[in-house]
């Protein structure tokens, strides 16, 4: 791991305290962690390297402190890459103050995007060995996803559209889930599926019950998870400010600039293949799903 000696020995300190295993039990815990410790990380490197860093020993010191707390856990870590400013770990600190109003877009090649996931990718492996040192791995089930489709230099093939767009390149994330003893090595499931779900997901492998006066959008995935439900249809939709979307099965309702399409996935994930003219009566049907749902979704905002 690079790093100082001192942050070294921080992240040894911090492994050998989550050295117990931590018991099954069925209650669900969110826990907050405000330590002025990590307010005050200093670092003599910017860009992602330093925060990457930061982040997994501020991780790894949290195992440590469940651990000894006795008490089960839930950890969102969002790595801010790939992703605008597109610094690779060798790369110079960029100046965030003169690229003008709006994004910072500008910048970047492929090699960099290629150096900025190697090194996401190494540094959640260094989340994992920890967890497997702490004793965690059997009890703890781990999500790797995004939260829009690629864009730049990303490769979305064979999808069209990129983020911002609600083209399956757009929306299709990858989806990733680790938990030994429970979820199929190497297994690849068919089921649709969408963000929202990981919610539902989360609830059931803790044992807690939805509150009823608060629907849920998505379903538990731990059926799929483990292997023991067959693939099942779905309806999902999304709404932008410009575009809506459903998916019912295998067809896909879109709604944009450009005007109403119909496609059908299971043979176009590419969305090449328009279909609103030969297949009148399914684009009706699935376009009043849509509007069925949209109308009791908040009015879009102008």
């Amino acid at each position: 791991m690079e790093g100082s000696a001192a942050a070294k020995a921080s992240e040894t300190a911090a492994v050998s305290a989550a050295r117990v295993a931590i018991p099954n039990k069925r209650r669900f815990t969110l826990s907050v962690v405000n330590d002025r410790r990590w307010e005050n990380f200093k670092s003599n490197r910017r860009g992602y390297w330093s925060l990457w860093i930061f982040l997994f020993l501020f991780i790894v010191t949290l195992f440590a402190e469940f651990i000894a707390n006795d008490k089960p856990f839930f950890v969102s870590l969002q790595y801010n890459a790939p992703h605008s400013p597109w610094e690779g770990p060798g790369d110079a600190g960029l100046d965030h103050t003169d690229h003008g109003g709006g994004p910072m877009a500008a910048g970047g090649s492929p090699a960099a995007y290629a150096a900025i996931m190697q090194s996401l990718d190494s540094n959640i492996g260094r989340v994992l060995a920890a967890l497997k040192r702490a004793g965690l791995e059997r009890d703890t089930l781990v999500v790797f996803t995004s939260d829009n489709g690629g864009e730049r230099y990303s490769y979305n093939w064979p999808f069209s559209g990129e983020k911002f767009g609600l083209n399956e390149g757009g929306t299709r994330v990858p989806a990733i889930a680790r938990w030994p003893g429970v979820t199929p090595a190497n297994a690849v499931t068919d089921q649709v599926a969408i963000t929202m779900d990981w919610t539902a997901t989360f609830l059931a492998v803790a044992g807690a019950s939805q509150d009823s006066g608060y629907p849920l959008d998505g379903e538990t995935l731990l059926p799929a998870l483990r292997g023991d439900r067959a693939v099942h249809e779905r309806a999902l939709f999304w709404r932008t400010r410009t575009s809506g979307a459903a998916r019912i099965g295998q067809w896909k309702y879109l709604r944009d600039a450009t005007g109403e399409h119909l496609f059908d996935l299971a043979v176009d994930p590419g969305e090449k293949a328009e279909l609103k003219a030969k297949h009148a009566d399914e684009l009706a049907r699935v376009k009043a799903r849509y509007d069925q749902w949209a109308a009791n979704m908040l009015p879009v905002r102008t």
